[in-house]
This record gives C-alpha cells, structure tokens and sequence, in this order.
C-alpha cells in the first residue's frame, strides 16, 4: 500500500471518529444543557421569559443536530476530497465546543473550549487550516467575553483580569498548536520521503533492468489483479504473448550485442504504444506479455498493430536490409481458466501465428 492510500485510510478512520463523537456529543450537551437551565431556574427564582428560555435550551442543540447531518453527508459523500473533509472534520468539533462556549459563557472555563478545535487541527498538518481555527477560536472567545460584560457589571480590575487569562490560555494554545503543526508535518514529510523510498526500491526490484519493462514477478501480481478484476465483474481482461520471429538465427547472425538492440527497441514501442510499463512485461529471452484490462478488442487489435508494424519498419545498422517481425498471441480470460491456465492459452495462441506463417496476430475465440 502506497503512502497516500494509507494516509487517506488513517484520516478515513479518523473522520469515522469524529461523527461518533459528534453523535455522541449531541445528545449528551442537550440533557445536560435541561439539567443546568432547569437547576439554575430553579436556583433564581420564576422564569421571566419563555421564549429566551426556550432558546437556550434548543437552539443549540438544533445547531449542533444539523451540523452533524450536514458532516455526516459530507464525510460519507465518496466524490469529496480528503481535504475538505479534513475541515469538516475539525470545523464539527468547532461548533460543538463554541455553541457550548457562547452560551455557557459565565462558566469562565468553558469560553476555552474553541482551542480543543485549534489543538485538534493539528492532526491534519495542514497550517492554512490551523491558522483559520486560530482566527475563529479567538472570535468566540471574544463574542463570548463581550456577551459576558455587557450582561453584567464588572469592575474595571476584574475585566481585565477575565482578558489577561482567556488572552494568556489562548496565546499558550496558539503556540502549542503551530508547534504541534510543524511537528507533523515535518513527520509527514519524512515519513513520505521514505515511503517513496520504499517505492522506488520495490519498483527497480520488479522491473527488468535491460528493457526497462516489468519483470516476471510484476507479471504474476499483475495477471491476479486483473483476474480479480474479472470476478469482480470490472472488465475482461486480454493477455498477449509477442515473439521475436527467427530470434536466434539474429543473435546467431549477427551477434548478441545485435540481438539485445532487437530486444531494446521492441521494448520500446512497446512502452510508446502502451503508454508506460505498469501493464507490459519481458517473461523471458525475446518473448513479451502484455495485460489489457478495460480496452475493447478493437483498442486492443489496434495497440497490437501498431506495435507489429511499427517494430517490423525498423531498421537496424548491421543490417539495414533485414526485415524483423514478430508473431502474437491474444487470449481473453474466462471462468474456468486460472493463471497458468490463461497463460498456456495464450502461448498456444502465439505458436498458432508461428505456424501460420509468422508476422502474425491470432485470438484465441471469444
């Protein structure tokens, strides 16, 4: 599994998390929100207004609801990118703890609760999204100060003591968090550096040096994931076999050296004509596969062509007078056939065109 399949499933599950927590979180503030109202009502006295009454006890709780469902879309919609449900992600913990902030905000402790956003967003290692929760953390906090002053009468002493604190918990969590960020994404980047590393190194294991094509081991994993593919119902895949025609009397010929240029420049048409390597192999000597997937026969009729009379114009120095062909085999994969199966198919397939006079492509039947 490459890096960035395990980072998208790591920050996969992680996104499950926080609509859990977030449903969970939901319920629970609202209960508790009827506890505090109903205890604190009955603390002060009668209730002198419904309808403020009413408010704070749902319309939280409304806000809280419908972020949940719009996050819970959103983190489960399979076309939106991992970014942005990164910011989902932190901006459902956001809310959640600056509903409780705002309203709760004569419980001095909670008008912190937004940094719990600010530190969560580190995860992500992603500055431009920790900066924005920076900002946003700082307005609530200062909306929830501000609602706090204008409700009630402080002394001066004590307006600046309630600033100085919230301003020295929220520079302390801003500090903490751009260290946590770089922290991560320094990690990120060595951990990526070695992933790619890694890749490089399995990559070079299964190519073959020479022709630059993949190599028998890559061919094995390629020819099961394409079986896959068909059980799967994604498509049917083709294997084609191509055979340098009368190889040995070149080598023979014309020497080795001769015949590893043969060899290099079939390769090389066909990485041109398949468009990279992923899918096309040397299996051994001068004979190369190549694995089609979602192509029509009619693409795959084409590619082949192309790649036999492309390779049979060449001309070679020593002998600009020497034609070279090469003779093909193509073979579809069915129920019934397994690896070794599918392959002797296509080998037989491939000496059907030898015996029929070389320069040629045969299809085993659909």
């Amino acid at each position: 599994m490459s890096f960035a399949d395990e980072n998208r499933r790591q920050y996969h599950r992680l996104h499950k998390g926080v609509l859990l927590l977030g449903w969970i979180l939901v319920p629970v503030i609202f209960v508790l929100e009827i506890i505090l109202l109903i205890t604190g009502t009955q603390i002060q006295g009668k209730i002198t207004n419904y309808f403020v009454f009413l408010l704070k006890m749902f319309l939280p709780t409304i806000i809280n609801f419908l972020v949940m469902i719009a996050a819970t879309v959103i983190l489960n919609a399979q076309k939106i990118g991992l970014q942005l449900k990164n910011w989902c992600s932190t901006f459902v913990i956001f809310i959640i703890c600056s509903m409780v902030a705002i309203i709760h905000r004569n419980m001095y402790v909670v008008m912190i609760l937004p940094c719990l956003a600010l530190l969560f967003s580190t995860i992500f290692a992603n500055g431009i999204l920790t900066t924005v929760v920076t900002i946003c953390s700082g307005i609530v906090m200062s909306l929830s100060l501000g609602l706090v002053f204008s409700t009630q009468t402080y002394s001066a002493s004590m307006i600046v003591s309630y600033i100085s604190v919230a301003l020295v918990v929220f520079v302390f969590c801003v500090l903490i968090s751009s260290m946590m960020v770089k922290n991560a994404m320094n990690q990120r980047a060595l951990i990526y550096g070695y992933c790619s590393n890694q890749e490089e190194l399995i990559d070079e294991l299964q190519v073959e040096p020479m022709t630059g094509l993949g190599n028998r081991t890559s061919l094995n994993e390629c020819l099961l994931l394409h079986m896959q593919k068909y059980h799967n119902g994604e498509c049917i895949p083709h294997l084609v076999l191509m055979d340098i025609d009368h190889f040995k009397d070149v080598n023979d010929t014309y020497g080795h050296n001769a015949g590893d240029v043969v060899i290099k420049n079939l390769a090389a048409i066909i990485r041109k004509n398949m468009k990279g390597i992923r899918r096309t192999f040397r299996f051994g000597g001068d004979e190369m596969v190549l694995i089609f997937g979602k192509e029509s026969l009619d693409e795959i009729k084409q590619i082949i062509e192309n790649i036999r009379t492309e390779f049979k114009s060449t001309k070679y120095n020593f002998h600009p007078d020497h034609q070279i062909t090469i003779s093909v085999g193509c073979a579809p994969f069915y129920k019934g056939l397994n690896q070794k199966t599918w392959f002797e198919l296509a080998d037989a397939v491939m000496y059907k065109s030898k015996e029929g006079g070389r320069d040629t492509v045969s299809f085993a039947d659909e």
